[in-house]
């Protein structure tokens, strides 16, 4: 369900590079004393490992890579030609997913930064951020990339395709914390069935919900528009339906909420409005998340 108040095509680069920079000290004033015992302690992070390099994972081949690394065993069994994949144990990096699905580039106010747009300050903020201590974090993207350079990231997240959530199980991720940056709006079950395997393979996963304070309380007057990219509903009056459409957003945001609950899954929630530091502070204690 998306508002029909689209926004214009932004190319505001440089405003969020600043952005970022800006968030991402605020970050590193207490960086360390809300990563130790953290989510991203690098003791809580990773695995105990017995030597310099272990396995890691099972996931799917791709092409380049080298045969003698195929699990022929573990191949057999299934349908798909599986790769033992083995990293440094202290190799430990926080991988961060931001959806572009066209529902991100909502934004119900022109002061409002559109969903998209915010979710890319919060990634670039956390890779300067924990730039300076001991974890990295990389975005989540189809070819692996090691630089930090917040302009070459932000022109690879703005010029590039970038995975879709249906994406994620066929990528390689680094050993560490998962944060997955999305509206998550969609259906709680398919959203599950992609978080889930990542938690199974050992990666602290948490859905941090980026929404617009329109979506959150509709608070248009007259007519408004509803569509999903395909169908849409013309209401004459968003006064005759808030009160049950507020009602249906609590129901989804709680059940989400209990769902990841119950996977070990965390979950945080954030209007585009608001000030994000408070939520990333608490992405980086980790409390909102199962060891």
């Amino acid at each position: 369900m998306i508002l029909s108040r689209r926004a214009q095509p932004q190319n505001q680069t440089a405003g969020i590079i600043a952005a970022a920079e800006q968030l991402a000290a605020r970050l590193r004033v207490g960086a360390r004393r809300f990563m130790d015992g953290g989510l991203l302690h690098p003791t809580r992070a990773r695995q105990h490992a017995r030597d310099d390099r272990e396995f890691w994972q099972f996931r799917p081949y791709q092409h380049g890579d080298a045969l003698r690394l195929i699990d022929w065993r573990k191949t057999a069994a299934g349908d798909d030609i599986l790769i033992r994949e083995r990293q440094r144990h202290d190799d430990v990096n926080l991988s961060i997913w931001l959806d572009p699905a066209p529902s991100m580039h909502f934004t119900g106010h022109p002061a409002t930064p559109q969903k998209f747009e915010r979710g890319l300050v919060m990634m670039l903020a956390l890779v300067r951020a924990l730039s300076h201590h001991d974890m990295s974090a990389r975005p989540v993207l189809f070819n692996r990339i090691e630089t930090i350079n917040l302009h070459e990231v932000a022109s690879i997240c703005l010029h590039s395709a970038l995975p879709m959530f249906d994406d994620l199980p066929t990528l390689r991720i680094s050993r560490g914390p998962v944060l997955l940056l999305s509206d998550f709006w969609g259906d709680i079950d398919h959203t599950l069935s992609i978080a889930r395997p990542l938690r199974t393979r050992g990666h602290a996963v948490t859905l941090l919900q980026i929404a617009d304070n329109a979506e959150l309380h509709l608070p248009y007057q007259g007519r408004i528009r509803f569509h999903d990219g395909a169908d849409e509903e013309i209401i004459p009056a968003a006064d005759d339906i808030r009160a049950a459409y507020q009602d249906r957003i609590a129901t989804h945001l709680r059940a989400l909420g209990q769902a990841c609950r119950a996977n070990d899954i965390g979950f945080l929630t954030h209007s585009s409005r608001d000030d994000a530091a408070p939520v990333l502070h608490d992405f980086l204690r980790g409390s909102h998340v199962g060891a």
